[in-house]
């Protein structure tokens, strides 16, 4: 396959207007959507470069950002609901233990819940914490409003934005005691920001919440669900300490190799595989953006979106990610493969990328 990396960077760069598209954007969270949307069009042209450079397991490293990142993305766009966790210390009365005080507390909770008490109409979910004093309370709601729209007479934001803006990924993954060095904050509002910002962290940025958040706002199913953790699973094998990043730079660098049992890549199958990643991406970044904006789009602007959609659809079509359809090839070889017995309603997908594409190549060249 001829990758006509150029043809992205154009498009690229046909997008630079695109926020144009917006009529009356708001502050803050229509800006922040276009500065994301920008910050990972440049991250996807950096992943060309370093295809270019032959750097294919970096490559890889970063497509798998961008897909974790587009995956939150969408929820800023239309990720009305969400779910939130929250962990509770039950205090025990005098003779009571810890544990039969969280039970007891749980019980009214539930009986609470069910008299419809309001406090507790968005509670989905009352569960015993890991330690004999906590109660976990879920809750599912939907999104906030602007600081500004005191009214609240203007659409519904997602959380998410809101999020992105406050998450603190340095209160996050250190120990408290690194945090509570001597300054102007008292130590027991550091360690209130560090829950707070955990709890952020679990309840939205974790990447098994992100693809809950999805669910429950039906923007993916749960066979969607699964094709997603077979590219991020895929993706992460480079990204954390295994053998796999090693294997690409063994099949680039063979005369360093004493590997007799290596796993050979074809390195047209690897910038192939990147291309695709990055051409699927580009448009999924782009569909989300544009179609959130439809019914308030600039429609001068908005037919030229719709054509570099249809090409980059295109361009990646032959990687049958989450969001497409089987291509003729996926089909021709569930046939091939299966009995009429074992015939599904349903073509399985496939579980390795990197391999269904080499079969694909060699298929087409028989």
């Amino acid at each position: 396959m001829q990758l006509d990396i150029s043809r992205i960077r154009k498009i690229k760069e046909e997008t630079s207007n695109i926020f144009s598209i917006i009529n009356k954007p708001r502050l803050y969270s229509d800006y922040d959507r276009y500065y994301f949307l920008c910050e990972e069009f440049d991250t996807l042209i950096c992943i060309l470069n370093l295809l270019e450079l032959r750097a294919y397991k970096e490559s890889f490293v970063l497509l798998r950002t961008v897909f974790e990142k587009f995956l939150y993305f969408w929820l800023m766009l239309e990720g009305k609901r969400y779910r939130w966790t929250v962990t509770y210390n039950i205090q025990p009365i005098v003779s009571k233990a810890p544990k039969e005080a969280r039970d007891n507390t749980i019980e009214h909770s539930y009986a609470e819940m069910k008299s419809g008490n309001p406090k507790l109409k968005d509670v989905i979910q009352i569960q015993a914490g890991s330690a004999d004093q906590e109660m976990n309370l879920t809750f599912e709601s939907e999104g906030l409003y602007e600081r500004d729209d005191v009214s609240h007479g203007g659409p519904l934001i997602p959380i998410y934005n809101f999020i992105l803006r406050e998450y603190q990924p340095d209160f996050v993954h250190v120990p408290p005691i690194e945090k509570l060095k001597e300054g102007t904050v008292p130590s027991e509002t550091l360690l209130e920001q560090i829950k707070l910002q955990k709890r952020f962290y679990h309840n939205f940025i974790y990447i098994d919440s992100i693809l809950r958040n999805l669910l429950i706002n039906s923007l993916i199913t749960k066979v969607q669900k699964n094709r997603i953790n077979v590219h991020y699973n895929f993706l992460s094998k480079f990204v954390h300490p295994g053998f796999s990043s090693i294997e690409v730079w063994q099949n680039l660098n063979p005369e360093s190799s004493s590997n007799s049992m290596l796993t050979e890549y074809d390195e047209e199958i690897l910038r192939e595989l990147i291309f695709l990643y990055v051409s699927r991406l580009m448009y999924l970044y782009l569909k989300v953006f544009v179609q959130h904006f439809k019914g308030e789009a600039n429609f001068t602007d908005y037919p030229k979106y719709i054509l570099l959609l249809e090409e980059l659809d295109g361009l990646s079509r032959d990687l049958w990610f989450f969001d497409d359809e089987p291509t003729e090839f996926d089909k021709r070889q569930y046939i091939r493969n299966e009995t009429d017995e074992e015939m599904k309603s349903e073509i399985p997908y496939y579980d390795d990328p990197l391999r269904r594409l080499q079969i694909m190549r060699n298929f087409i060249h028989e």
